[in-house]
């Protein structure tokens, strides 16, 4: 078996070939570009910049705005998650035209076109409320929230007609859905109307988890930056193979579950606590699920975990189950993260847990750099929100060249200094210090910052390494769940000093091998061991090795002399620094 196939490449997908090669860049539409000014983007000056996003190498934008929204609701500034009409087109954005013109461009050089739902519900102000008002029910974030269980099938058939539209009228390629899915029968059926019209779709929510049949990734898969800054233990800086290895075939054992009293005492099966309990792990199971009146099917994927011996007589307050890969609470505030909760059934002392399980099989692999809710209030102004901040081994190594749909926020490719733009306040719902928030969705981007040379070099090499991604798109792709991971492997290595863990990516002619140098103020000296047995290759086996980063000359070698090689890798931060890259192109 060619070792870039397995056996998750024959489980059944909607989602459009096309998704292996994304490389998804987030833009919010009003601080992209200033024609005008602060704020002043619009779907035409975006049009205009969009061969710097193919330049770029970029095969996926993610539109943070389009539809008609409040200008001041979140941060004091106009943002889409502010949404007052989901189907009406902003007019400070341009018209239907405009917004036409945009994505018909964007096409025209190779670029697929994302735009961002918000799922959960819409402002006070929205005459929606007012037309419908059986629609809504309760609400979130200072907004009024649709009443998604609340059985109004008309309410269902227009968020399909809405969502269907985009795709048929102005040829949208995809969404991503904010918050989480809440209906995915009703994407299901929006996937189904775009494919029979010829135009299949991406979807992905921003939490999990994903649902076959209506959502192909989600956001929030790994990520290497939250609200408030850089995840510094993050197992993609150390060893991308082992654990891209274990994404792909999660375990679904090793359990912790505790439950919290109204009195301040727990229970747990692990650990210290007030109390213990038998907890049987008893297995996994994926089954279909429909939407009202049997249209709009998709799968869920649930792990069941059985109680005995839980203490009787005592007020449950919540029930939290962890796992290495997962977390699930009981009890949340708010319903914006209902789909990570846990359902309990049963009493004391027996009680049954149904956990849902982020990624069912087939479900593909995502990294996020960085995105819009980096800088988050309670940021410290004097923080950048951005993820890499020059560092090239995060890009790559950890990043860009890992085998998972890549997401990054603008700015990033060229280490863009934060500037927000004059309003925007650093609390959630404005109100102070107009000028001094770090929420990244308020980047008003600077483009005469790449006539700096710190910011154009970051620019060029975050160009190269997208080229290599997409040039060996047949090695780097994003893995799915239930897929073995044949092709990617870590690697011994002799370092000078400590070091991540180097990959390899092969097949029966060739390898790409990443190795990554975190440090910014030394560089580091390595040997590499080919696993020639696992490769098929013997001792002498010839082969041409080519330093794609440093673009240094072919070289023919064999694996016996590879290994006596001393190869450096700059220091982080600096151009071509923190990385190596070699392709080796066996002779036969």
């Amino acid at each position: 078996m060619n070792p870039t196939q397995s056996p998750a490449d024959k489980i059944s997908s909607s989602a459009p070939d096309w998704i292996h090669d994304l490389v998804i860049y987030e833009i919010a539409t009003k601080a992209f570009t200033s024609p005008a000014g602060p704020e002043s983007g619009t779907f035409d000056s975006l049009r205009e910049k969009l061969q710097y996003v193919h330049d770029l190498g970029v095969t996926g934008i993610w539109l943070t705005g389009h539809s008609l929204a409040d200008a001041t609701h979140f941060y004091n500034i106009w943002t889409q998650y502010a949404c007052i009409l989901p189907d009406e087109l902003d007019p400070t954005l341009g018209d239907a035209a405009a917004f036409k013109d945009l994505i018909d461009c964007a096409h025209e050089l190779g670029i697929k076109v994302f735009l961002d739902v918000i799922t959960h519900g819409v402002m006070a102000s929205s005459p929606l409320i007012a037309e419908k008002p059986h629609w809504f029910k309760g609400g979130t974030w200072g907004m009024v929230d649709y009443d998604w269980s609340g059985g109004h099938r008309d309410l269902d058939d227009w968020w399909v007609e809405v969502w269907s539209s985009y795709v048929e009228k102005y040829g949208v390629d995809g969404y991503r859905l904010d918050v989480a899915t809440y209906r995915p029968d009703l994407w299901n059926r929006i996937r189904q109307r775009c494919a029979a019209a010829g135009h299949p779709i991406v979807v992905f929510a921003e939490l999990g988890p994903a649902y076959a049949g209506a959502s192909d990734f989600i956001q929030w898969g790994e990520r290497l930056s939250l609200n408030h800054g850089f995840v510094q233990d993050s197992p993609l800086l150390t060893d991308v193979a082992s654990y891209m290895q274990r994404a792909t075939a999660p375990k679904t054992s090793g359990f912790q579950v505790v439950i919290e009293y109204s009195d301040g005492s727990t229970a747990s099966n692990q650990g210290q606590a007030s109390f213990q309990f038998a907890l049987q792990e008893a297995g996994e199971l994926e089954k279909q699920q429909t939407g009202p009146g049997g249209v709009g099917t998709y799968t869920v994927r649930e792990i069941t975990l059985q109680i005995t011996g839980a203490p009787v007589g005592r007020q449950i307050s919540n029930i939290t189950v962890t796992h290495p890969m997962y977390h699930w609470p009981w009890k949340i505030s708010g319903n914006t993260a209902a789909d990570f909760t846990v359902t309990v059934e049963g009493e004391a002392p027996n009680l049954r847990l149904i956990l849902p399980l982020r990624l069912p099989t087939g479900s593909y692999l995502s990294v996020q750099l960085s995105c819009h809710d980096n800088g988050w209030d309670g940021t410290p102004l004097d923080q950048n929100p951005y993820a890499a901040q020059g560092s090239r081994f995060v890009f790559g190594y950890a990043f860009l060249l890992t085998p998972a749909v890549p997401l990054f926020m603008a700015g990033e490719e060229f280490d863009a200094d934060y500037r927000p733009l004059p309003q925007h306040s650093p609390k959630l719902f404005g109100g102070e210090l107009f000028g001094q928030g770090r929420w990244l969705y308020a980047s008003w981007l600077d483009w005469q910052q790449l006539d700096e040379r710190r910011h154009a070099a970051m620019l060029e090499d975050v160009k190269r390494l997208i080229a290599i991604r997409r040039r060996f798109s047949h090695l780097i792709r994003p893995l799915r769940v239930g897929h073995t991971a044949a092709h990617l492997l870590p690697i011994g290595a002799r370092t000078d000093s400590p070091a991540p863990v180097p990959y390899l990516y092969w097949n029966s002619d060739e390898c790409l091998l990443v190795a990554g140098n975190p440090n910014p103020a030394a560089e580091l000296s390595i040997h590499f061991t080919l696993p020639v047995e696992v490769l098929g290759w013997e001792a002498g086996t010839q082969f041409t090795v080519t330093d794609l980063w440093h673009d240094v000359a072919e070289q023919v070698i064999d694996a016996e002399n590879f290994a006596k090689m001393t190869h450096t890798l700059r220091s982080d931060k600096t151009p071509r620094g923190g990385l190596l890259v070699l392709h080796l192109q066996r002779h036969r």
